[in-house]
């Protein structure tokens, strides 16, 4: 393989692992029930990013159902992801 090849497969690579993290991320999002996951993104809307748009209550809500998208899984599935992009030590 030349060198403007190796250039051109790390690209390549890299689009592979962004892909395959998107559709890990996808799977967790629709084990929610589509009820939850239209709360969800309900609350989200309604904070447009701050938190503090959120009633106490609302952002204990939105803590519960996060909790339910498993992140510590999604983030094994997406560190397997991406372990072969990590090369070798020198």
């Amino acid at each position: 393989m030349n060198r403007q090849m190796a250039r051109r497969a790390v690209p390549i690579a890299w689009v592979l692992v962004a892909a395959e993290a998107a559709i890990a991320t996808k799977k967790h999002w629709d084990r929610l029930e589509p009820g939850t996951r239209q709360r969800v993104v309900g609350l989200v809307a309604k904070s447009k990013g701050r938190p503090s748009n959120l009633t106490a209550a609302e952002k204990k809500e939105l803590r519960g159902l996060v909790r339910q998208l498993h992140l510590v899984r999604l983030g094994r599935d997406l560190a397997m992801v991406a372990s072969p992009l990590r090369g070798k030590k020198k």
